[in-house]
């Protein structure tokens, strides 16, 4: 049985709130490339999002959700993780729909999102035959 306490996740979009769940771990990618876990004990933080995948999971360690972001914020406080993002994609997207997403794109910033989920996917499939 696990002591974790659940954390408020609520992630949403300039435009519009994307999800709103409770988990018990929170991991994401911050700026510098690396990735960042949040834990319900985690000190009042705020962090810059880099892009990379976002994942959601439960006190099994089991995933509830993940998205691919762009960027964005994290605030981390008093349980509560409030995400804002600028850009998402399902993680399940395909190589296929990333790529037609690539060349539809139409600021560089977009196209550069797509670039690394397309190198993302291509990595994946690299470490699947190691």
């Amino acid at each position: 049985m696990s002591n974790n306490k659940n954390i408020s996740v609520e992630i949403a979009l300039p435009h519009k709130a994307l999800e709103a769940i409770d988990a018990n771990k929170v991991v994401i990618p911050v700026q510098n490339g690396d990735s960042v876990t949040i834990l319900d004990e985690r000190a009042p933080t705020v962090f810059m999002l880099g892009a990379g995948l976002l994942q959601i999971l439960n006190d099994n360690n089991k995933l509830i959700d993940q998205y691919f972001i762009s960027s964005g914020i994290c605030n981390y406080a008093e349980q509560k993780c409030t995400i804002a993002i600028s850009n998402y994609a399902d993680a399940n997207i395909t190589e296929e729909e990333a790529k037609k997403a690539l060349e539809a794109a139409k600021v560089a910033d977009e196209k550069d999102f797509y670039e690394a989920i397309l190198s993302s996917i291509k990595l994946d499939k690299v470490n699947q035959y190691k």
